[in-house]
Parts: structure tokens; sequence; C-alpha cells
């Protein structure tokens, strides 16, 4: 009897045990935004801390040009959080003066999000969102996600032609 009871507080220690196993957070931002995410079913990857302090998930994502992987860069200071789409393509280096012609189209045409050509002949979007640590903070930013994979979308058939 007392071996049983044993095994069963054992068993229970463990069952107790397994919540305090969870992520923990750096920043409440991540951990509000991780939470909406996993009451709604959300395929995401925690990668933790970067060596400059900003804590980072990435989010697949299936849209109808492409499939994109955005990654979240949420800030120490706990006002904003950064969101990159990168290697949009990649294109030769022989054709950087017209995918710089047509970054710079693009920015203009998708004000909310910044086109880059980068030094490695990949274009990368880029979306900084204005936070807050509170209720409506993880719909605002999950609302931002999807309108950047929109317009990552949206601008790729523009660019696909130069692509590698």
């Amino acid at each position: 009897m007392k071996r049983m009871l044993c095994v069963c507080a054992l068993v229970l220690a463990l069952c107790l045990a397994v919540p305090a196993m969870a992520e923990d957070y750096t920043y409440e931002t991540t951990a509000l935004f991780v939470e909406a995410l996993d009451a709604e079913d959300m395929v995401y990857t925690y990668e933790g801390m970067d060596s400059n302090d900003y804590e980072r998930l990435e989010m697949p994502y299936g849209a109808d040009n492409l499939d994109v992987d955005v990654k979240l860069f949420f800030h120490e200071n706990e006002e904003r959080c950064g969101l990159r789409v990168w290697d949009v393509i990649e294109y030769d280096e022989a054709m950087k003066p017209v995918i710089l012609n047509l970054v710079n189209e693009l920015n203009g045409e998708y004000i909310l999000a910044k086109w880059t050509a980068d030094d490695d002949n990949t274009v990368t979007v880029a979306m900084d969102v204005i936070l807050r640590p509170d209720d409506s903070m993880a719909d605002i930013l999950l609302e931002a996600v999807a309108r950047m994979v929109e317009i990552v979308d949206a601008g790729y058939p523009t660019l696909e032609p130069y692509a590698k």
C-alpha cells in the first residue's frame, strides 16, 4: 500500500512539474503572443534570445504565390516587434539595378512594409509593429503578421521573373 501511495505521489509530482518545464519567456510581449498562438493552435518555433537581446519566434505561412517564414523579433523595451521575411527571392548580381528599381516600386505600393535588395543578392521584407503588453497586443500583432504575408505574396510576382 505504501509503495502504491509513493508511486501515485511521484506521478502526481511529475504531472504538476510539466507546466513548470514550459518555456520561460524573457519579455512579457513574447509570453502574451505565444499564449495567443497556443490558444489558436497556431504553428510557431520559439528560437530564444539572440546576441542582440531580441527574443525570437518563427511562423511559417503558406500563401498563394509562395510559402514564407515570418521571423519575429521582440525587443527588450517591449514597445515594438520587428517582423522579417528574408530571401523572398535570390537574384544574380547582374540584375541588381533592375531589382533595386522593382524594390523601390514595391516600397511605393506597399507602404506598410519595407522591401530591400540585400548585399547577398536576396530581397528582404521588413515591418515594425508598435506594441503595448496588454490584452489587445496579440491580436494586433497577429493581424500585422497576416498583413505582412499578404504584402510579400502580392509583391512576389513582380520579383519572380528575376529569381535564380
